[in-house]
């Protein structure tokens, strides 16, 4: 580990979560090795969140917030632009419980790794509302251009970024946007930077009714939750890709800038989704989310 700390700002976006929030504020405190400051929005809640974090406020390394109710996406980029300078960033959840060495092990990483955009993304230790362990959500992906537009395997709450992907956003804030976590990792991809990928998961990510996004899903909500994809809504993942286009294409690698014109031309004609299906190394981890992907280019619903 490096003996000189690095500053790490944690961005968090809260939304009636006071049942768990002390604790994980708590598991931030114990973080190990690093100059942490706390910087969270609240996303219009109405229980007893604003008390909790007045309280962490008067510690002096935790400031925060009021906003109107933008949702999970759009209020952590609307943090993510306001927090203060640091040498990193890292997205948060309100109900989350972090090991102890969670940021130093992610700095560590990435200050081997070269290049102008970094992200660190972990595996994450699934528990329930008591923070008993049921699983693990592990990363089978290859972190590629093809594969990002097809699917998402960032995890926003074991993300840890430099400085610059932060300016990159705060310069050209998205509009369209489905996650902050998915915006980020796809920014950093496009633009030729580093996802360094951990084998080990530092976070206990609980899932309970409550979870505004969660890991698990039974497969009929699922199932549901694709037809209505598919069918009824659709072109959410091509909107991100087409704002990613409008925002950065002046700056995007060319090679790359292709890609996500594919994307747009997608959405133009009839045509242009064939085109966009014939875009180099697509690819995804499960055979489902590829015949998915398929079939919503081909209904316009991409």
């Amino acid at each position: 580990m490096n003996s000189i700390k690095k500053s790490v700002v944690i961005v968090m976006s809260t939304y009636n979560g006071g049942r768990y929030l002390d604790e994980q504020l708590r598991s931030l405190e114990g973080q190990m090795g690093v100059e942490l400051f706390v910087f969270v929005r609240d996303d219009g809640s109405t229980d007893d969140t604003h008390e909790i974090l007045n309280t962490w406020s008067k510690k002096g390394n935790l400031s925060w917030y009021a906003g109107t109710n933008l949702r999970s996406a759009k209020s952590f980029i609307d943090a993510l632009c306001k927090a203060p300078a640091a040498d990193y960033y890292a997205f948060c959840d309100q109900d989350d419980v972090w090991m102890p060495d969670k940021l130093a092990r992610a700095i560590d990483a990435l200050e081997k790794q070269t290049g102008e955009y970094k992200v660190y993304i972990s595996p994450s230790t699934l528990t329930d509302s008591n923070l008993n362990v049921i699983g693990e959500m592990p990363l089978n992906y290859k972190f590629t251009i093809g594969e990002a537009i097809v699917t998402n395997p960032a995890t926003g709450c074991t993300m840890l970024f430099n400085a610059n992907l932060k300016k990159l956003i705060e310069k050209c804030p998205p509009q369209v946007i489905t996650m902050h976590d998915e915006w980020l990792y796809k920014l950093c991809l496009f633009m030729n930077g580093t996802i360094y990928a951990d084998n080990e998961s530092r976070i206990y990510y609980r899932q309970h009714g409550n979870n505004v996004v969660g890991a698990r899903e039974p497969f009929f909500k699922a199932l549901v939750r694709r037809s209505k994809t598919l069918f009824v809504g659709g072109r959410d993942r091509s909107a991100t890709l087409c704002e990613l286009r409008r925002l950065y294409r002046d700056i995007i690698p060319c090679e790359n800038v292709l890609a996500l014109d594919k994307v747009y031309e997608y959405s133009r004609s009839f045509w242009g989704r064939f085109g966009l299906l014939r875009v180099k190394g697509l690819s995804a981890p499960k055979r489902s989310s590829m015949c998915n992907f398929y079939i919503a280019v081909l209904l316009g619903k991409f």
